[in-house]
């Protein structure tokens, strides 16, 4: 439990968070981009945009593959 909120909270904001620092010099911006809450913004003020829907997409597909992988690698 405490992993998954914790894996959660760095998907949402952390990654946000961690961009906002400065450090990574031009990363900074790819690793905002990264983050739901970034994408989230928009989304929250009424406007629906098509980068932020296929970043939402394809992050469900991605952890649809993942959740089956290790289902299939768990049935063997």
């Amino acid at each position: 439990l405490i992993s998954s909120i914790f894996f959660s909270f760095s998907l949402f904001d952390g990654l946000n968070i961690l961009g906002d620092f400065g450090q990574f010099g031009g990363f900074d911006f790819f690793i905002k981009n990264l983050s739901l809450s970034y994408h989230y913004e928009s989304i929250q003020k009424g406007v629906i945009n098509s980068n932020d829907l296929v970043f939402f997409i394809s992050e469900i597909f991605l952890f649809l593959f993942i959740a089956l992988t290790v289902l299939k690698t768990l049935k063997r």
